[in-house]
Parts: structure tokens; sequence; C-alpha cells
């Protein structure tokens, strides 16, 4: 993996947001890049999830060495930093049992082309009632752009900020680096209680596979990067007339869209209401296989759920 892309997620990665003390068992002055950046959630990061932004940083840091005064800690979202090095403080946050915390990040070298400089990384724990404790990463030369997205390992336990060092040792040219990240809570999805005699009754491609009929899911759902019509049947078994029923799907990936017409209809007592949903595939959308759930709800309650593999080779 190139530094420079280590760079970028390095502050991203810097933006674990929330403190809990640094794992006793694991020697904290030796995390490298690569424990970092291989790092997946055992229990996956796919499925329903509810993001929550949490921390922004952004800033334009000079190659000469600044005054750099600490950031205190505010509940602002968005904190702006244009000094060497730059200095993140986010503070102490709970983390919540069962919650990935993922973090973006973008990084620019600013200059002539070919201009580049090393960047290193000072992860701030907390220490006590004074200074934080500073665990220094060397992240190495960074030139040109790079972006990712990683999620944060909490056996490391969770920085309360970052320094970020843009330093001239080995620097070609006088170039800025130009840097932003983002950190994100994302937690399992919560479904409502079902209403019964509602159900899920079929779900088909057009002019292809069949993926639920009479409710059982019989397939996947593959789909290559463009657009795609589906069908969708919701069966009112039941003996009063469901005057909003509507439909939805959840944990799609990023990059896909979905346009699903009619986005309300009512369906009477024994009678079925159908709908189209067209999606639209990216052709940036990483292939794998995704947990999607597709729901039919009212604004009164949850229907029925099925829960497929969607597909995108």
């Amino acid at each position: 993996m190139k530094k420079t892309i280590a760079i970028v997620l390095m502050f991203v990665m810097l933006g674990s947001i929330f403190v809990f003390a640094v794992s006793s068992q694991f020697p904290i002055e030796q995390l490298s890049f690569e424990q970092i950046l291989t790092y997946q959630p055992p229990g996956g990061t796919s499925g329903c999830t509810n993001s929550r932004l949490l921390y922004e940083g952004s800033g334009v840091i000079p190659l000469q060495e600044t005054d750099s005064s600490t950031q205190q800690f505010t509940h602002a979202v968005s904190v702006v930093v244009n000094n060497n090095p730059a200095v993140h403080m986010w503070g102490e946050i709970p983390i919540k049992q069962g919650c990935n915390y993922r973090i973006e990040a973008c990084g620019t070298s600013l200059g002539n082309p070919g201009d580049h400089a090393d960047v290193r990384l000072g992860l701030l724990y907390p220490a006590g009632p004074q200074l934080p404790f500073e665990v220094a990463i060397d992240v190495g030369e960074v030139k040109g752009t790079e972006c990712a997205s990683f999620y944060w390992n909490p056996h490391y336990g969770y920085p309360i900020g970052v320094k970020i060092y843009w330093e001239d040792d080995d620097a070609v040219g006088e170039p800025s680096l130009q840097y932003n990240f983002k950190i994100y809570e994302e937690c399992p999805c919560s479904l409502p209680p079902l209403y019964p005699k509602v159900d899920i009754e079929q779900f088909t491609v057009t002019g292809g596979s069949t993926i639920i009929r009479d409710g059982k899911l019989l397939s996947s759902f593959e789909i290559s990067p463009g657009t795609q019509q589906t069908f969708i049947q919701v069966e009112n078994r039941g003996f009063f007339t469901q005057n909003e029923a509507m439909i939805k799907f959840m944990g799609l990936p990023n990059g896909v869209t979905v346009n699903i017409t009619p986005e309300a209809q009512k369906i009477k007592a024994h009678n079925l209401g159908t709908y189209s949903a067209i999606f639209t595939v990216d052709p940036n959308v990483p292939s794998g296989t995704y947990d999607v759930t597709i729901v039919a709800y009212s604004s009164t309650g949850t229907f029925d759920v099925i829960q497929f593999k969607f597909v995108v080779p």
C-alpha cells in the first residue's frame, strides 16, 4: 500500500474519536501503518447501519514550522487548523457497544509537480490532567492526492486527538499539505415490531431471475454497473385496507441508488400492490456480496422484512 494512502488514512484514523484507556495488553508504541489499515471488524461491516458524523478536521499545513496552539475540545463537528503541526483535539466520548467507527480521509501535496515531503503523526491518548501521551507514527513520503477509508481497531484504545507534522528533512520543493478527515459512528439498524398479514410476496428482475416468490427467498440479486428494473409485490392477507403501504431497501452499498414507484399505495384486503424499483449502480462500486434488506412498511409500523444477498460482480 502506497505511503500516500497511509497518510490519508492516518488522518482519518486519528479520528477514532472517543476515549477508552489504551489497552494495557498491547504495546501502543509499536503500532504500525499496516496494523491500522488492515483491521476489519469481526462482526462485518455490511447490512443495515445508521451512520453519524462525529468529527471533521481539515486544513493546509505549510512546510515551515510555526507556532501551534492546541485546539481545545468543543462540540463543533468541523474544525479547521492551518498550523504545523496541525493539532486536532476531539476529547473523550463514550463508545457504543456493537458500533463500529469508520474514518475517511484525503490528503494532497500542494506545490510544483514532483514536490513532496514527509508526514509524521502523533496519536494523543489521555494520560492525566496535563498534557496527553503522544504516540509517534512515521507516515513517510507523501506526494499527489490519495483518499481512503478504514475502521479503527478498539484493541488499540481510542485517541482523544492527533498532531499532524509536515516535515522538511527530506522535502523536495516547498509543498504544503492539504488534508481533511471525517470520523463516523456506524451502528446496526433496529427495526420496529412487525404487523401481521401484510407480506412481501415477490421480487423479480425484469427479464431475469426471481429473488423472492411466495414470500420465500430463492436466490441472490446480481447486478452489474448500470441500471436494472425490478418489480416487487406486497400482499395484504388481512381484513383491513392498508392506506399507505411502502417499500424500501436498507444496507445498499455506497454508489447504489434505487427509485421506487409508486412511493406509497393503498392495498385493499386480500389484494396485491405492485411496485417498480429501478436500481442504478455506479461503476466505482466495489465488487462483492452485500447483505441488503427489503422492508414493507407504513407510517404506523413495519409489515415484513426479508434479507437477501446483493452481488456486484
